[in-house]
């Protein structure tokens, strides 16, 4: 097959996901294609990060004006006319309205939407636009390819006409790779993390209160950076939290590695690949209970307010046995997302459709 995955904002977690996807597709013989935005959170180094046999299309996506979502759509357009897709894959909101407008008529296409746009809107007219934003995508496309039995619920609200699930997956759950028996590194007292973007999505001020309270029972630290508004980070600084800042994909995941619990205490998601890697690493996972979040973990690890979050944290920290049997728990769950098993599918459904077996 001819594969094209279409996205604007090609970093972090939907960046990690079309990789895995681009190089299971090529390893068995497809050929792949990534168009995608150079946005100031992608990688100056793309190539460096992509298989060698992976093609690399850069578009004019390098801001979410509505004069450079005009420029794109043409672009976009070009580019599957000349690269001549089997299947086309557009990856999050800006992608899949652009695609929808654009090039759903020139082959099969897929639509993941990587969390809603319309579920960090503000009420009102925002998240009106954007609900009928979604709805149009959803309609236009042959399917919508969920990653969460939560994201494939609000697909149907929408009106999708089909929805898929592939739930995202990571390659250190593959069975080859997943050690029930992790050992943390040594650390003089157990430490408690959140990691991600600190923007509104990820709730830093509650995050950071959670933080400050266990604070007498472990270290804590933030992993990640700032996004567009920089007095959150202060926020989170400013309450004792440790921050890293920006730092690279292999020692974020280090430092991940290190800890006794993530704490994912996020307003909305789809399916958070951090808490893919914290399972994979037997960190324990306390989160908000959001149904992304229930969808990974459970109900025994969600918290619906600051005191729960806290109470839970503080039960793990003191709690050895109570720590190991959410441990169990997790363990059980974590074996159903690795990234061999979500290559497979979403293969399997790209060859459905270039086949025609779905409707256009």
């Amino acid at each position: 097959m001819r594969i094209l995955e279409v996205s604007e904002s090609f970093a972090t977690g939907t960046m990690e996901v079309i990789r895995e996807i681009a190089a299971g597709a090529t390893a068995q013989g497809h050929r792949v294609a990534i168009a995608y935005g150079q946005r100031p959170e992608t990688p100056a180094d793309v190539r460096g990060q992509i298989p060698d046999e992976v093609e690399l299309i850069e578009l004019p996506w390098t801001g979410r004006t509505v004069r450079t979502q005009l420029r794109t759509i043409p672009e976009l357009r070009r580019t599957c006319r000349e690269w001549r897709p089997d299947v086309i894959h557009l990856h999050s909101s800006f992608a899949g309205f652009i695609g929808a407008l654009s090039v759903t008529r020139l082959a099969p296409s897929i639509y993941t939407p990587h969390g809603y746009s319309f579920l960090g809107a503000p009420p009102g007219a925002t998240r009106t636009a954007y609900r009928l934003a979604e709805r149009l995508v959803a309609r236009r496309v042959a399917v919508v390819g969920a990653v969460s039995e939560s994201e494939a619920r609000r697909a149907r609200e929408v009106g999708a006409r089909s929805v898929v699930v592939v739930p995202n997956g990571i390659a250190d759950l593959d069975p080859d790779r997943l050690s029930l028996g992790r050992v943390p590194p040594p650390r003089a007292r157990p430490l408690v993390v959140s990691m991600g973007r600190i923007v509104p999505q990820r709730r830093p001020h509650e995050t950071a209160q959670i933080l400050r309270a266990v604070s007498d029972l472990a270290d804590t630290l933030w992993i990640g950076g700032p996004g567009v508004d920089p007095t959150l980070e202060h926020d989170v600084r400013a309450a004792g939290i440790e921050v890293t800042g920006w730092i690279d994909r292999q020692r974020a995941v280090e430092r991940l590695a290190e800890a006794t619990v993530f704490l994912n205490w996020s307003a909305w998601d789809s399916h958070p690949l951090t808490v893919l890697e914290a399972m994979a690493f037997d960190v324990l996972v306390i989160a908000s209970d959001i149904e992304a979040n229930r969808d990974l973990v459970g109900a025994d690890q969600v918290g619906a307010s600051e005191d729960d979050a806290i109470a839970m944290l503080r039960a793990a920290l003191t709690d050895p046995r109570r720590r190991e049997e959410m441990l169990a728990e997790q363990r059980r769950r974590r074996t159903a997302f690795g990234r061999e098993r979500m290559v497979r599918d979403w293969l399997e459904l790209y060859a459905r459709l270039a086949g025609g077996d779905e409707s256009r």
